[in-house]
């Protein structure tokens, strides 16, 4: 099993059985002596297998209105210097807070020419129940989002509920069948301009967020 770096993109080697020796190998290479075969391929396939996160965000803030879009729609932070085919995609939610977490849909969008891909991270949440603090969204977080039950800071995986989610333009049209999950940028060009889309449905709660990260692992 092998556990995705969170904030720092610093290089982390996959925590599987065929890391578990890297040490040894690397020793066997500093060692000066001939490098059996075994200990050089196996230091050669923890280097392959290691990913990086980065972290890029706007943290200019996001204010949610009673109902109706937020300000500014969208929010958007630019991504540039990845280079390596990406892995996994993580949405950060920085002190996201509303009286009523089920009033919020987000849609994410990604660069390209014509609007990029479009995924739902999270619609329809939480019930009646208020939403507070830094919520990270992940693929492989252990919990998902809840549909009636309240949504607590930490991770969760992303989850929408909607029967439709029409989201005010200047946001893309995505129908029923926007992708349930980041895996959608996995393997894709992610340099560029992101959007993020907040809407509010149902009056009259209001709310806030101070900003949003995107952790893209490569």
């Amino acid at each position: 099993m092998f556990t995705r770096p969170r904030l720092r993109p610093v290089a982390k080697p996959h925590d599987d059985t065929s890391c578990a020796d890297r040490d040894r190998a690397v020793r066997e290479v500093a060692s000066g002596r001939p490098v059996r075969g075994l200990w050089l391929a196996l230091l050669l396939l923890c280097v392959s297998a290691t990913a990086t996160a980065q972290q890029f965000c706007n943290t200019l803030g996001i204010t949610i209105p009673s109902s109706g879009t937020a300000a500014p729609y969208p929010s958007g932070v630019t991504v540039s210097g990845i280079t390596n085919p990406v892995r996994g995609v993580r949405l950060r939610l920085l002190q996201l807070n509303h009286a009523r977490a089920s009033d919020l849909r987000m849609l994410l969008v990604g660069p390209g020419m014509f609007g990029g891909v479009a995924m739902i991270p999270m619609s329809e949440v939480g019930g009646n129940n208020a939403v507070s603090g830094n919520l990270l969204l992940d693929d492989d977080a252990t919990r998902e989002l809840p549909y009636g039950a309240p949504v607590s800071a930490g991770s969760w995986r992303p989850r929408n509920y909607s029967g439709s989610n029409t989201f005010p333009a200047p946001a893309p049209v995505v129908g029923l069948n926007a992708p349930p999950d980041f895996a959608v940028y996995n393997g894709t060009n992610v340099n560029g301009s992101w959007q993020l889309y907040v809407n509010d449905t149902t009056a009259p709660n209001a709310g806030q967020m101070t900003g949003w990260c995107l952790e893209i692992e490569a």
